[in-house]
């Protein structure tokens, strides 16, 4: 019931509703009374209230530790240059060592073609790879905006972004994470 549902998702954090939830589950937070933003996350960025409150729901997969990085893409109409862009990312060399997040935020395209593909994708989830896709509530017109819902749901150790119609080589996280690692300032 709606109520019992509230209920629920108000009283745990996002940590909490994304450790818990099954396989593919979707999250509507904006049914939840109270605050509508979830408590900080222990990630590198804190989240942010007023972009928090444009979500209407999360689909995440399974959940497990927190991941080497956090790949943020906001998405809206492009479905086939984005098929490319989930493709690279899973191709990622690091992938045999470390867990990688891709944060895919929909920006309320009007496309049902690309909601469905991302919830199929969503399912395929599997290995040191996890797909987080964040659903608006409506469209932001700002790709920056976008990014910022995109950071707070990110749990990565380290966070890049990724546009949708763009793709990386194998081995880019794998260089920039050995980066990052031994330049820390």
């Amino acid at each position: 019931s709606p109520d019992s549902y509230a209920s629920f998702v108000s009283t745990r954090t996002r940590e909490d509703v994304i450790r818990e939830t099954p396989l593919f589950a979707k999250v509507l937070l904006d049914d939840a009374p109270g605050p509508k933003a979830p408590t900080p996350h222990t990630g590198p960025y804190e989240p942010r209230e007023d972009a928090l409150r444009q979500v209407d729901a999360i689909l995440v997969s399974e959940s497990g530790p927190p991941p080497k990085v956090t790949i943020i893409t906001a998405v809206w109409k492009k479905l086939e240059f984005l098929k490319e862009a989930v493709a690279s990312v899973r191709a990622q060399t690091i992938l045999a060592r470390e867990r990688v997040e891709h944060v895919i935020v929909e920006d309320c395209s009007p496309r049902q073609d690309l909601r469905d593909w991302l919830a199929e994708e969503t399912k395929r989830d599997s290995g040191n790879y996890r797909i987080v896709v964040v659903n608006l509530k409506k469209n932001m017109n700002n790709i920056a905006a976008s990014w910022n819902i995109g950071l707070a749901a990110s749990r990565g150790e380290h966070v890049c972004f990724l546009d949708a119609d763009n793709r990386k080589k194998p081995e880019y996280l794998e260089r920039l994470c050995g980066y990052l690692d031994a330049n820390p300032d």
